[in-house]
């Protein structure tokens, strides 16, 4: 039987009846059931999550709909190898992120055994010795420069100053230069930047308006492209993929999507899902040409390099109960993978952004991974890491993927607000979806990327 065949019929209890919601808590209040129809075509340019969830709503109001994907298969920025490990290792986006999420309710409602919460110790690298982060906060020798930190990250909501960089903030409130990598790893990197390139205001517009909670999951035996596959098997069948767009036309009564093949696809609306990098890129061109606002606001917004590792050891070298390891300076964050999805091997992962991954980026795969293992034998001494390692990796650095440019959008100086601009319609024509145009604090997530398909639904429904 065919596979997409058999989801469909286990996501059914009797005919037509989805065991998938159609609102999920995370929403925002609008009844998006409240009788609403569009009865014309819409095509969704991008096969990611904002792409497959706003198909499935549209269809559910009445919309003829197609979707085009410029690459060879549908997921986007989440992409996981089935290869590597006896688990799905994610590539891309790889936690999900707060409880009162879209992307979470999709997880507890198809697979709750899946879900796991991260709850191992986390170790800091500070001159030169990895500490606990109750170390960091307790120890009296500290003076109190550890707690600071940490709570610095609770208060961006409330910061009382004008801009300035992330990196500026941490030197105006004296930060011990000793922390800074810390500082870097645990906000800059964690956002897809480093703490030069993160802007305070924007910082602050992001958490006043997060909602979705602090706590983090992962699936401890499937990827999470196929919690999609399971909530939405017809939409994938809508799914062209090698359709790379290059021209939107959208001056005429109808809108116009030209590929690069020169296919000519005409729709009543058009909902645009791609990543920022290839707005940024210019690699789709409007006629009429993008308001200037609009134009702004994509070269406001942040987004850079992104590399993720994997590493494979023969036996572990790190201590029991170890979820992240963070301070480094090739890598800012590591990751103990493995740990909750397999007894049986040893991944360590990593996530380099921002200026790291420039670094990563100027060196072969190889050098880059000799480089990456002397840094874990200066943090770990004495434990034998190079004997340990299996010598198989995974390098995935999404700068060089043509149809993505970098890895996700981030808050950066003067792009408070910009967002929104982003997310604009343009004529009630051409709509706007993915992480970037969230402007609801969750950019740069999975679950800001099905807001935002939410949201953009919701005006082609008003249009």
């Amino acid at each position: 039987m065919n596979r997409r065949k058999l989801i469909r019929q286990l996501g059914t209890v009797g005919p037509g009846i989805l065991l998938f919601p159609t609102l999920f808590s995370a929403c925002r209040k609008e009844q998006l059931l409240s009788g609403q129809t569009f009865n014309g075509k819409v095509i969704i340019i991008g096969a990611g999550a904002a792409g497959l969830y706003a198909a499935n709503l549209l269809r559910k109001h009445g919309a003829e709909v197609i979707i085009l994907e410029a690459s060879a298969s549908s997921g986007g920025r989440i992409r996981a190898n089935t290869t590597f490990a006896d688990y799905p290792f994610e590539l891309g986006a790889d936690k999900l992120r707060g409880k009162r999420s879209i992307f979470y309710d999709l997880a507890a409602f198809h697979t709750p055994a899946s879900l796991a919460p991260y709850s191992g110790t986390n170790y800091y690298l500070l001159d030169g010795v990895l500490r606990t982060e109750y170390f960091l906060k307790e120890n009296a020798g500290l003076a109190g420069a550890g707690a600071t930190l940490f709570q610095v990250l609770e208060s961006f909501a409330s910061y009382p100053g004008t801009e300035m960089t992330v990196a500026e903030y941490f030197n105006e409130i004296s930060l011990e230069h000793r922390f800074l990598k810390i500082a870097n790893a645990l906000v800059g990197n964690d956002l897809g930047a480093d703490n030069a390139a993160l802007g305070m205001m924007a910082m602050k517009e992001r958490a006043s308006l997060s909602a979705a909670g602090n706590d983090q999951f992962f699936l401890n035996n499937r990827s999470y492209w196929s919690l999609f596959e399971m909530a939405f098997p017809d939409e994938f069948d809508l799914v062209q993929v090698n359709k790379v767009v290059k021209k939107i036309t959208y001056s005429n009564q109808q809108t116009q999507v030209e590929t690069l093949d020169g296919e000519i696809f005409k729709a009543a609306r058009v909902l645009l899902t791609v990543p920022l990098g290839v707005l940024k890129n210019n690699d789709i061109q409007f006629d009429p040409p993008l308001p200037s606002a609009k134009a702004t606001a994509i070269q406001k917004i942040g987004f850079g390099k992104g590399i993720r590792i994997a590493l494979q050891f023969q036996q572990p070298f790190w201590a029991d109960n170890t979820d992240l390891i963070m301070g480094g300076t090739l890598i800012p964050q590591y990751e103990v993978s493995s740990t909750g999805r397999s007894s049986a091997q040893f991944i360590l992962s990593g996530t380099a952004m921002g200026e790291a991954a420039e670094t990563l980026s100027a060196m072969t795969e190889q050098e880059a991974v000799a480089k990456i293992i002397t840094e874990l034998n200066q943090m770990y001494p004495g434990t034998g890491v190079n004997s340990k390692f299996s010598q198989q990796y995974l390098f995935q650095n999404w700068s060089n993927e043509p149809f993505f440019h970098g890895s996700f959008s981030y808050p950066s100086p003067g792009s408070e607000y910009q967002r929104s601009i982003l997310a604009a319609p343009i004529a009630n024509k051409v709509f706007f979806a993915g992480e970037a145009s969230n402007d609801n604090g969750h950019s740069g997530t999975v679950n800001g990327a099905m807001e935002s398909a939410y949201r953009a639904v919701l005006e082609i429904l008003q249009s």
